[in-house]
């Protein structure tokens, strides 16, 4: 990785600073069964900052030939307060974030030892609102998921999520897993619909830690639990 930055910090704010790829790869776990690596082909991996006075802006890329693509940028605006700069509660964002990412057994790192995760990822959402009360909207799509400890005997597969942000709130309108197959008979199925929803701006708590508030809403058809013969 290599950065530059170039700041001024007098009567009015300059800075400029990115940091970014310039040479090397990364090898990442090609499947879920630990069994292989491979090169993700990065092309591109930076994040910049920048403002002009009270302007304020950043953007990320990533962006690889096996190990997807995200594109996100922000904007905001600083006050000045004395001598130096604040970014107040009540201070309007902007921003988007586009991600596709492929089926990976990367995700897996995101898991305890002994589990194995794996999916796709596709999301779009934009950012508004304010610093305070920051509020998403787009879309979340996964597809091909999967979870497995062959110790516990956990294995789902062939999962699915559509979900949809809206403001402060998270609606899936649709999660589903296989449970695995046995000898005899299939895995079955488990839905899940509702929302999960933020706490709002004004600090008012709901009930739930922090103040997030959920509604899950789960179904079972001839669900296989545990994937262990002996269990």
């Amino acid at each position: 990785l290599g950065g530059t930055w170039d700041l001024a910090a007098g009567d009015t704010l300059r800075l400029r600073a990115q940091l970014e790829r310039t040479s090397g790869n990364l090898r990442l776990q090609a499947d879920d069964d630990g069994s292989g690596l491979m090169s993700a082909g990065v092309r591109e991996a930076r994040i910049s900052l920048s403002a002009d006075g009270p302007d304020l802006s950043a953007s990320m890329r990533w962006d690889s030939e096996r190990a997807g693509q995200v594109n996100g940028s922000f904007k905001s605006r600083l006050q000045r307060q004395g001598d130096g700069w604040a970014w107040p509660e009540d201070t309007p964002v902007t921003g988007s974030v586009r991600a596709r990412m492929p089926r990976l057994g990367v995700w897996s790192a995101l898991a305890p030892p002994g589990w194995r995760l794996r999916g796709t990822l596709d999301a779009n959402a934009t950012l508004g609102g304010t610093r305070g009360a920051p509020q998403w909207r787009g879309t979340l799509q996964a597809d091909e998921l999967a979870v497995r400890s062959v110790v516990d005997g956990i294995e789902f597969r062939q999962g699915k999520l559509r979900a949809s942000l809206d403001g402060q709130r998270l609606d899936i309108q649709e999660f589903s897993l296989q449970g695995a197959s046995g000898a005899a008979a299939g895995g079955g199925l488990l839905t899940v619909k509702g929302f999960v929803l933020w706490p709002p701006a004004d600090g008012a708590s709901a009930s739930g830690p922090m103040g997030l508030r959920m509604e899950l809403n789960a179904r079972a058809d001839g669900l296989r639990v545990s994937a262990r013969a002996d269990r």
